[in-house]
C-alpha cells in the first residue's frame, strides 16, 4: 500500500473492498511502501512501443504496477483498459509478465481465491492476458 493507493481506495472502494481492507489492516497484513521503495522499481515506459495517449494512460496506473512488483505480484483493479495496455507491454518490459491482474467484477468469487491465499495461477498473469478472457 502506498499513500497514493490508499487515497484512491478511500475515494472509490466498494463494500467488499472496504471490508477486505479493514480485515487486512486489522490483521497487520498490509505492507506499506515508502516513496523510496517505489522509486527503486525501474519501469521505463519510454521503451514501450505505444502512442503518447496510451503511455500517459499507463502512467496513471504505474504506481499500482510498481506496488505489485514490489510486493506479491497481485493487482486487483476494475480497469481492463489499463490491464490490456500493460499486458501488451510485456515484451518491452518483461517484469510485467508475472503480475497477476485480477478484475473482481469478472471473477466468479474473488474473495474465495483470496481466502485460499491467492495462489499463483499462470492464467491470471499479464503475459497470458487476452481481452475477453478471465
Amino acid at each position: 500500500m502506498t499513500d497514493k493507493i490508499a487515497t484512491e481506495w478511500d475515494a472509490e472502494q466498494s463494500r467488499f473492498a472496504a471490508k477486505w481492507r479493514r480485515n487486512m489492516e486489522g490483521h497487520r497484513q498490509t505492507l506499506w511502501l515508502t516513496p523510496e521503495q517505489m522509486a527503486k522499481i525501474n519501469l521505463d515506459l519510454a521503451n514501450v512501443p505505444v502512442g503518447l495517449w496510451q503511455r500517459n494512460r499507463m502512467q496513471e496506473d504505474l504506481h499500482l504496477v510498481r506496488a505489485a512488483i514490489r510486493t506479491d505480484s497481485i493487482l486487483l483493479s476494475l480497469d481492463d483498459e489499463a490491464r490490456g495496455l500493460f499486458a501488451a507491454a510485456v515484451t518491452a518490459l518483461p517484469a510485467l509478465g508475472s503480475i497477476m491482474w485480477i478484475n473482481p467484477r469478472e471473477e466468479a468469487n474473488p474473495a474465495l481465491w483470496i481466502d485460499k491465499g491467492a495462489p499463483t495461477q499462470e492464467s491470471r498473469m499479464l503475459r497470458n492476458y487476452a481481452p475477453g478472457t478471465v
